[in-house]
């Protein structure tokens, strides 16, 4: 008799651990459902996997109580409304983030409830308070992480991101209580006590969940393997996720506290180096208002203006049918990563000179020592390993402007580049002086279905064997409209003179851009220049040394050397017209021509002969 109650006992266990099992992959599924970028759902098997073994564990500890349940669910909803808030500004939210976030909250939440059980089995009294107050001010922490951005986000109407926050690292406590008496002192008086009545009231509810719903049945032995489960899956699940908004504004912040120094440094060597600027002029002929665009991990193979088969770029295959406007075909990367391509490209440091990169000026630099007023706007990360070393040359410009938020090792970004025109619409700028504009792309950057708007995806990402790339062109396709907004905004100015377009570098659709897997697709690059009617009538002879070369090779190490001519800066010593495409003079035979910093040559590439490379 007693075999057979064991028996039916353990029967009920397997099936009420199989239809939690359901519920929480059922939830799961439905999370997600909002997700604007897909991926497989394979992807994320490792992690949901530790996190299920961690949910399993804690209910079955708890008897499968709906206390239990309502109380695991409460914190998804804490924890994932941060991120579906994403939605409400028109960021893109992935499966990525929504996955990790959901298995943040549960391992959380299982870790949370797991540690109150056993705190309830430690005999001494005085301990179990003193521990018990500890772990309840842990918990706090954990209750009160998302209930802060959502917080924030109901009080200003913005997403909190590392760029936020990093000001409170700058920002002395008399500013502070400045800004909040400027700021509605009372409601966020108020906020506070909601939030921190809310943590403490949901607290109180896990307490009395751990106190009440502990399933007494099962043997000690058991409870002691549960307990051990919760921890070291909960430990792995917390230790594996990488997307969630709450972690990931943590890791951003610190990272960014140690790339803001690197970045004070560097911006202290570019000031002594605009010093060193004297005696620079102005050709009358060239002078007014220059762009230049450069985009991010575009490759020309996917670019229906270069060959490629489908149509990925509708404005610029017409753009290019009018004369003025010059494509060159044999353009590449000078390397396959964005600070090295970039470092060099804005610089008169390249591939063939002997100049100390950290002696050489930076186009910014020498615009204004010429008189440019500058400006810089970007969809990049400004703090960050990634990009502190261009926002270092950034920051030599009259006016920066900055929409992504993130910062440290990230590629998020809150808005898509299209934002970058709106800016670029709301500049005043002095139409009696010369203008220099850098606009920094986020482009095709991975995630690729987090570049580009929804109402923008020409070629469909439903299908996982075509997903990559069809969201790789959709980021092309999206690229041209961004370049069409920019170009006409532009173009209406009186003192419009011309836009130079290329990317930092291309893309493999297998490898990315990964230098150690190189392959062509990530050197190919577009590079097009596009000049007003009057510019080419008052500069034939430089237009028409465009036009010659346009077939020749050129990597984008070169890129300062065609602006520096373009803008008509004189009197700048060192430059090298066999360098420089819009000259004569200008040499750069395939043999010589490299990539990844001279130690990759063009000729190597198989595609050179071929119509479109």
């Amino acid at each position: 008799m007693d075999r057979k109650n064991s028996f039916e006992k353990y029967k009920g266990y397997g099936h009420k651990i199989l239809v939690s099992l359901i519920v929480f992959l059922g939830i799961l599924l439905i999370s997600r459902l909002p997700s604007t970028v897909y991926d497989s759902y394979l992807r994320y098997k490792d992690i949901i996997g530790i996190t299920a073994v961690c949910f399993l564990s804690v209910v079955t500890l708890m008897d499968f109580r709906k206390r239990a349940f309502v109380c695991w669910i409460l914190m998804l909803l804490l924890y994932e409304v941060p991120a579906y808030i994403k939605l409400s500004v028109g960021s893109p939210l992935s499966m990525d983030e929504i996955t990790d976030t959901y298995c943040l909250a549960t391992s959380l939440y299982s870790f949370i409830s797991g540690g109150l059980v056993a705190i309830h089995w430690i005999s001494n009294r005085k301990i179990r308070r003193i521990v018990g107050a500890a772990w309840n001010l842990l918990a706090l922490a954990v209750i009160f992480a998302p209930l802060g951005l959502i917080g924030y986000y109901f009080l200003s109407g913005h997403l909190l991101t590392s760029s936020i926050v990093l000001t409170l690292f700058q920002t002395n406590l008399h500013e502070a209580v400045s800004y909040l008496k400027n700021d509605n002192p009372v409601l966020w008086g108020v906020s506070f006590a909601v939030v921190f009545s809310i943590a403490g009231i949901y607290i109180y509810q896990l307490n009395r969940t751990a106190d009440k719903v502990l399933n007494k049945e099962l043997a000690p032995g058991f409870t002691v393997v549960l307990l051990a489960a919760i921890i070291l899956c909960g430990t792995k699940g917390v230790a594996k996720v990488r997307y969630a908004s709450v972690t990931s504004l943590i890791k951003q912040t610190s990272q960014s506290l140690e790339q803001y120094k690197e970045y004070t440094n560097a911006k202290r060597r570019r000031e002594e180096n605009l010093k060193e600027l004297i005696h620079l002029s102005v050709d009358s002929q060239k002078s007014g208002t220059f762009v230049l665009v450069i985009g991010e991990s575009e490759s020309r193979d996917h670019m229906h203006a270069y060959g490629y088969q489908r149509e990925t770029t509708p404005w610029l295959d017409q753009a290019v049918s009018q004369p003025e406007n010059i494509l060159f075909t044999h353009a590449y990367s000078n390397h396959t990563h964005t600070v090295p391509t970039l470092t060099y490209a804005l610089t008169e440091k390249n591939q063939y000179n002997a100049v100390p990169l950290e002696k050489a000026y930076s186009i910014i630099e020498v615009a204004k020592a010429a008189g440019y007023r500058t400006y810089w706007i970007s969809n990049q990360v400004k703090y960050g390993a990634y990009d502190t070393p261009i926002a270092a040359i950034a920051s030599s410009a009259d006016q920066e402007i900055w929409i992504n938020g993130n910062s440290g090792y990230t590629t998020w970004t809150n808005y898509n580049d299209g934002e970058l025109a709106n800016k670029l619409r709301q500049i005043k700028f002095d139409s009696q002086k010369n203008n220099l504009v850098i606009i920094h792309l986020m482009g095709s950057h991975t995630d690729y279905q987090e570049r580009y708007p929804k109402k923008q995806e020409k070629f469909s990402v439903k299908d996982k064997k075509t997903r990559r790339i069809n969201s790789y062109d959709n980021t092309v396709f999206y690229t041209d409209a961004v370049l069409h907004q920019i170009y006409d905004i532009m173009r209406a100015r009186d003192e419009f003179q011309g836009m130079v377009y290329c990317s930092d570098h291309g893309e493999d659709m297998q490898h990315s851009h990964e230098v150690t897997k190189f392959t062509w697709s990530m050197a190919r690059i577009p590079f097009v220049v596009f000049l007003s009617q009057n510019y080419c009538q008052r500069n034939p002879a430089t237009f028409q040394n465009l036009v010659k070369h346009k077939e020749d090779y050129w990597t984008n190490d070169l890129l300062y050397d065609v602006l520096i001519d373009l803008m008509g800066i004189q009197n700048l010593h060192g430059r090298e017209e066999t360098k420089d495409i819009a000259s004569d003079q200008y040499f750069l035979p395939l043999e010589q021509g490299k990539t990844c910093h001279g130690t990759k040559s063009l000729a190597d590439d198989p595609g050179v002969g071929s119509d479109n490379q």
